[in-house]
């Protein structure tokens, strides 16, 4: 990447290959250690708020130059993995203070020389394959490095502004491993599952950019797929266990979607959602598991967020999902063996779904 002209300012290109030869590990000439661990991070941090300070001081084209310039060099961290401390997690916070900061301050509404939206698309196309090269390995640096691109993925998505551009084919692309690994096994699937919740719950906001409101709409099948899952493979999950934490983000992220849909539309996005739900329900079982209680908890307050389309929908299940439900809601207000696995917090909520089945 082609950095800024420093010939009006030969001392700032002093600057620059100090920060190059910080971020890349193969020039270090100390090796660093868990002793030593954080103070590079700190070190690593004041460089990278000192880039930004320094930039500002700039005028365009130089100021987007040395921004593009931070991210370009920060790419250098993701891509390392000769190391097994992590240097990048708690560092991730500088991808978001140069994204943020560089938009901020360029105006994006006259020709620019494009240099930081570039740098944004580079840094995303690296990290991304950096996911490729190691999702199919289980070494602990490998582990580390897949979990940390992922998670630089979703800062840099998250930290734009609504005018930034990004790549339909690049954003694609990050959905499609975010959610293949968010189904997948491993030390990574935790971490992808809450960088697509981030992704969805982002998405929601009303200043969010157009395209983390795309990943949105990438995200909601991997997110059903999931909780559909959970409905065969969590049956003996027992309280406190990581992936029913998991679960439960999902099932959350699932009821903000709906909420945040158009009321004429909620139907219809309800008919895609409660049927995974539905597949957490066991009604049969003698004392309710803990995924039939997470599934319950939020088919209530679907019902009670938006009745006459939740009504509408539970027509349209077919009848063995409606007959899941329909024994689901009575047993929890019942109070017999059944319903003392599920303590409902509002009784007003389990009539409301009784209405829909007459």
């Amino acid at each position: 990447m082609r950095g800024p002209s420093v010939s009006r300012w030969p001392w700032l290109g002093v600057g620059v290959r100090r920060l190059r030869k910080l971020t890349d590990c193969s020039l270090w000439p100390w090796v660093a250690t868990a002793v030593t661990l954080g103070a590079h991070i700190a070190l690593i941090k004041s460089a990278f708020t000192s880039l930004c300070e320094l930039a500002d001081l700039f005028p365009n084209p130089t100021k987007e130059e040395l921004y593009a310039v931070g991210l370009h060099f920060y790419g250098h961290l993701l891509k390392d993995e000769a190391s097994e401390l992590d240097l990048v997690g708690p560092t991730l916070p500088v991808i978001k203070l140069l994204c943020e900061r560089g938009f901020a301050t360029v105006d994006l509404t006259s020709p620019p020389n494009q240099s930081l939206a570039k740098a944004v698309h580079g840094l995303l196309s690296a990290s991304l394959q950096n996911i490729d090269e190691t999702r199919a390995r289980q070494a602990c640096a490998a582990t580390t490095k897949t979990r940390n691109n992922l998670l630089a993925v979703v800062v840099v998505l998250t930290a734009l502004p609504p005018s930034a551009k990004v790549g339909r084919e690049v954003v694609e692309r990050a959905c499609f491993l975010i959610g293949e690994a968010a189904l997948g096994e491993g030390e990574v699937r935790k971490t992808a599952l809450y960088c697509a919740t981030s992704l969805v719950a982002a998405g929601l906001r009303g200043s969010a950019s157009g395209v983390v409101q795309y990943c949105v709409g990438r995200l909601m099948p991997c997110l059903v797929e999931l909780v559909a899952r959970a409905g065969e493979e969590g049956r003996a999950w027992q309280a406190g266990e990581p992936r029913l934490v998991g679960l439960t983000e999902a099932v959350k992220a699932l009821g903000l979607v709906v909420g945040a849909v158009p009321a004429e539309r909620r139907t219809e996005a309800l008919s895609v959602v409660m049927p995974a739900l539905i597949m957490l329900l066991q009604p049969e079982a003698p004392t309710a598991p803990a995924v039939h209680q997470i599934g319950l908890k939020q088919l209530l307050a679907l019902a009670a967020q938006d009745a006459a389309s939740f009504r509408e929908c539970t027509h349209t299940l077919e009848e063995e999902m409606r007959a899941a439900l329909e024994a689901s809601v009575r047993s929890s207000v019942g109070g017999g063996a059944k319903g003392r696995g599920m303590q409902v917090e509002r009784r007003v909520e389990p009539r409301v779904v009784l209405k829909s089945f007459g």
